[in-house]
């Protein structure tokens, strides 16, 4: 059983070194070869170009939740003035003038 293995395995010795001194096989190999490593740059390049579209995605996000949050900020801040102007009894024509908040803005404030 042994020597028969043995005959197999010289027989695809054989065989594998005829195909790989073939120059039409070796250049297939190349090519499988090449074709792979041009996959797997592909591949590289797509993702990182994804997460540098995530990146700036995730930063553009963030540049708009903190503008938000800073007008949400300025508006409490003009509300509270407001609303302290109004219990110095200044007309509601003045407070729009100083905290540039509309009239209705302030005539809501001063009925809450």
């Amino acid at each position: 059983m042994a020597v028969k293995e043995n005959v197999k395995i010289a027989e695809a010795q054989k065989q594998y070194e005829e195909l790989i001194s073939d120059e039409g096989i070796q250049y297939q190999i190349f090519m499988r070869e090449k074709t792979k490593a041009d996959i797997k740059l592909a591949q590289e390049a797509a993702y990182h170009e994804g997460q540098e579209e995530g990146r700036e995605e995730g930063i553009k996000k963030g540049i708009e939740k903190g503008r938000k949050e800073e007008r949400n900020k300025a508006l409490k801040e003009k509300e509270t003035i407001a609303k302290k102007l109004l219990e110095e009894g200044l007309s509601i024509e003045k407070i729009s003038s100083i905290t540039n908040l509309s009239k209705k803005e302030i005539e809501k404030l001063k009925n809450s």
